[in-house]
């Protein structure tokens, strides 16, 4: 998946040799990556991504979520056109 952030930061983490989290990369505001099989990412409320398969074969996201009570999942936001 192709994972970018337009505002804050995301940490990806894998499993490390020891079985605990490991953190493999910072990704912050205006900035792209590309998370592999079996990373994951802890996002916060003040970060605001969007990410895409460009690959040829089907994409499994598997998310675990808390939230407080009636909050929604998601909040979409306008994408504004970068200048030239």
């Amino acid at each position: 998946m192709t994972y970018t952030v337009l505002t804050g930061s995301v940490p990806v983490y894998r499993h490390g040799p020891d079985g605990r989290p490991e953190l493999v990369a910072e990704v912050s505001a205006g900035e792209t990556r590309r998370i592999t099989a079996g990373q994951w990412v802890v996002e916060h409320a003040d970060a605001a991504h969007f990410g895409a398969n460009r690959e040829p074969v089907p994409l499994v996201i598997v998310t675990s979520s808390l939230l407080r009570a009636g909050a929604p999942l998601a909040t979409p936001v306008e994408l504004q056109a970068s200048p030239r």
